[in-house]
């Protein structure tokens, strides 16, 4: 006996452009000029993903997740769905606080180990999660919060 069973064609998309000041990110403060600039004017939390090459430079720049006022939650697979489409080597990810302080939640934390594990098992290197408030330009690296509490007893 035979079966159908569909095929599949996945692609990633274009949608748009943004400008930012650099192609490239180097540091958690270019990263951060990028998020800031695909972050803004939203009234709801919005994850998103910059993905880069080998070279750290941006390939592009997508929205994962979109949430409410006070939270975004979204599984690893959904997050790096389309660095793997877009082959990346990298991805920087990025989510806005509307209220305006980029501190992050403990829950922002524990997504960002969660996506670092799931990004060493697919072999997308995820680099950083920025916690970004465009209205007022401030922001934050989870990865200096994650440094941190290593040292700390």
């Amino acid at each position: 006996m035979s079966y159908q069973i569909q095929v599949f064609k996945c692609r990633l998309v274009r949608d748009g452009k943004i400008t930012v000041a650099a192609d490239d990110v180097d540091c958690a403060n270019s990263a951060a000029r990028v998020l800031l600039e695909s972050l803004s004017g939203l009234p709801h939390e919005e994850l998103h993903a910059v993905y880069l090459n080998t070279r750290g430079k941006v390939i592009g720049v997508s929205r994962v997740a979109q949430g409410g006022l006070s939270g975004c939650g979204v599984l690893a697979r959904e997050a790096l769905r389309g660095a793997i489409l877009a082959n990346a080597a990298a991805v920087v990810l990025g989510h806005n606080h509307p209220s305006g302080d980029p501190t992050p939640s403990p829950d922002d934390v524990e997504m960002t180990r969660h996506m670092m594990k799931a990004g060493e098992a697919v072999g997308v290197t995820v680099l950083d999660h920025l916690v970004v408030c465009p209205e007022n330009g401030r922001w934050r690296s989870i990865n200096d919060v994650l440094e941190i509490a290593a040292v700390l007893p």
